[in-house]
């Protein structure tokens, strides 16, 4: 059902007017009638049980041993093997990562048959394929939903800005079915995100999900021109580090309730900050997740997933590529009991600027005072090879010679004095195809 309501979506989105979307939207209040019944229990036991599985083992093991008797991936590495607890399973079997499923796709499938064949963004080289159950998208809609409600939201209307390219002469599509107005994530500039401003404003559009790089240039906008959105309740962001200036901005400057969340293109993990901390909880419904440390660091390690849902081409101990800080397993916000996150680095490979003689200091390093970032619209790391870093910049009206000098000063000391910094003035910043802000291309 939910499938030919999607089919429906992708074809009034193109053929019917934005005035008759906008109308099935008002008529759209009850997303247990849109979703179904699955999305119903599945909501319930998330809000019931605060995203923390208290059939979590019972759920992981029987995924295991399915496909452990059914994947020939598995089958060849533990046919005789019966797993009967977590610690068993972790000592068991062995972690694999994306070149690990490239080198041997085949042998991970079970069943195409009801299946979607996504690709990964690839931006950590190759992009991965894979398959995905159809009806995987109403269990990912309602674990949103339970996250976004944490602060207020009730399946009203939606602003999303990400990775939408919209025909030129068009501001904006809708999707009535899950009550979206969809604005351009590629066309960030002043005049634009008036437009912007004035379609929320006119709708009273109360909630806006976004990338995080594409709402904290929306949210400088609403400062710099001293926009009254009073009517705004709150902002999702996702797909993007978030930089802890970014944070405090939306925190203390622009004082919007926010909520950062994590997940990936694989569907094994989902994290979510609550109501009061910019802590990731992490949702033990959505799948199996563990943090495997680095080197003898005992609060650090690569973010590691199991699918608790994809039968179809099921994936054990999945490396992300993600690496993250654990925090404390109990909230004192809102008294959430399970794995917690202090913070997600991204990709690690990606985030590594290096010196000359190899040595290295990660983008997270590289936080600039609030006086440079109010002087500037935009900040972009390149670097083509060892010792050399081109930082580009998209200067504002007040950015002078003295903010040049400092922003100079704040990254050389981060580094050894033998790197070589060239800051270049450019009018926009290089992006993935799909949208998402590249905070440092890295070519070496």
């Amino acid at each position: 059902m939910y499938q030919l309501k999607r089919f429906i979506f992708e074809n009034i989105k193109k053929n019917v007017p934005n005035t008759v979307n906008d109308f099935i939207i008002r008529l759209n209040n009850n997303p247990n009638l849109i979703f179904g019944t699955e999305y119903k229990m599945f909501f319930n036991k998330l809000k019931k049980y605060n995203g923390v599985n208290p059939n979590l083992e019972e759920n992981l093991l029987e995924v295991v041993n399915f496909t452990i008797q059914n994947s020939t991936y598995y089958k060849k590495l533990y046919k005789d093997k019966t797993i009967k607890s977590i610690k068993e399973f972790e000592n068991i079997i062995e972690p694999i990562d994306k070149q690990i499923v490239l080198n041997n796709f085949n042998d991970f499938i079970i069943n195409k048959n009801d299946c979607d064949l996504v690709t990964t963004g690839g931006t950590s080289g190759r992009p991965l394929s894979l398959y995905l159950p159809k009806k995987r998208f109403v269990s990912e809609i309602a674990t949103l939903h339970h996250v976004w409600s944490k602060i207020g939201y009730d399946f009203s209307t939606r602003g999303v800005i990400r990775n939408e390219k919209l025909p030129s002469g068009k501001d904006f599509i809708i999707n009535p079915i899950s009550k979206e107005y969809i604005f351009d994530g590629f066309r960030l500039n002043t005049e634009y995100f008036e437009t912007i401003f004035k379609v929320l404003k006119s709708k009273k559009i109360q909630y806006i999900h976004g990338y995080t790089s594409n709402l904290f240039l929306f949210g400088k906008y609403l400062i710099e021109k001293n926009k009254d959105y009073s009517f705004i309740k709150g902002l999702f962001t996702s797909s993007e580090n978030i930089t802890p200036l970014m944070e405090d901005f939306f925190d203390s400057t622009l004082k919007i309730p926010h909520i950062n969340f994590y997940g990936h293109s694989e569907k094994l993990v989902f994290g979510a900050y609550c109501s009061g901390t910019s802590n990731y909880h992490i949702d033990s419904f959505y799948g199996y997740t563990e943090i495997i440390k680095v080197n003898t660091e005992e609060k650090f390690g690569e973010i590691t997933g199991t699918t608790l849902h994809n039968l179809n081409m099921p994936l054990l101990r999945y490396k992300t590529g993600d690496f993250a800080e654990i925090g404390k397993n109990n909230c004192k916000y809102c008294g959430f009991k399970g794995l917690i996150l202090k913070k997600i680095h991204g990709r690690w490979d990606g985030s590594r600027i290096y010196n000359k003689d190899g040595t290295f200091v990660t983008t997270t390093a590289l936080n600039l005072h609030n006086e440079i970032y109010f002087k500037i619209d935009g900040i972009q790391y390149y670097q083509h090879e060892m010792g050399i870093l081109e930082v580009r910049i998209i200067k504002r009206n007040n950015f002078e010679q003295n903010t040049k000098e400092l922003l100079e000063k704040a990254i050389k000391l981060k580094f050894n004095s033998d790197l070589k910094i060239n800051l270049v003035f450019v009018n926009e910043l290089e992006k993935n195809p799909n949208g998402k802000f590249l905070g440092l291309i890295s070519k070496v």
